[in-house]
């Protein structure tokens, strides 16, 4: 998971147990249309899910104003701003079917490739960030790469496809990003690509 985190002599600061209930919470924060935006992720049964409302003595997300001198004061975006997060989560799949073509593009150039499902949905996974991952779960075990292990994630995609594997896809991006630049909201910017089925990895 990518985000803005602090890390010190003991590991990452923001992994945390708000409700002390014996829980890892991870907080991200992020920024947009003015705003940080600070989420929280839970661990949950293997999986990470985004909390949405009341937990422990906060409500998520926490909206704070961009400032150029130190500013810790949440808020709620003004009217006319529209501050939008990531759901980087990987519990509940948002999408689901099989793939019918994989576009690979050049992520040297930051091109992103595109999935197409077989229900018509088209998803635009974002090559800028690197860090969508694929995921096959098959009879002889487990295997996962980040579009950052681009050869690798190829392959995976590549045996999702000719095996007619099921997915699941899920978590949504804020917006697919071309070089350094977001272009407008997209409907399906996957974060995990997950797809459970009887094929050999080996």
């Amino acid at each position: 998971m990518d985000g803005y985190f602090e890390v010190d002599a003991y590991g990452l600061k923001d992994l945390v147990d708000l409700d002390r209930d014996g829980r890892a919470e991870l907080i991200r924060q992020a920024y947009d249309d003015g705003y940080w935006i600070t989420s929280l992720y839970e661990a949950r049964d293997g999986h990470w899910h985004r909390i949405s409302g009341q937990h422990g003595s906060r409500t998520f997300p926490i909206y704070t104003r961009f400032t150029n001198r130190e500013n810790r004061i949440s808020t709620t975006p003004a009217p006319g701003r529209n501050p939008r997060e990531d759901d980087l989560s990987n519990d509940m799949a948002a999408y689901s079917g099989t793939l019918t073509t994989v576009h690979w593009a050049d992520i040297k150039t930051s091109e992103n490739p595109q999935l197409n499902l077989s229900d018509g949905t088209v998803c635009t996974p974002v090559a800028w960030y690197s860090s969508m991952v694929v995921v096959v779960d098959g009879t002889d075990g487990r295997v996962a790469a980040t579009l950052g292990a681009s050869e690798k994630a190829h392959v995976l995609l590549e045996t999702i496809l000719k095996s007619k594997l099921k997915v699941q896809i899920k978590g949504r991006r804020r917006y697919a990003v071309t070089g350094d630049r977001p272009s407008k909201p997209t409907l399906c910017v996957p974060e995990t690509v997950w797809a459970s089925g009887a094929v050999s990895l080996r």
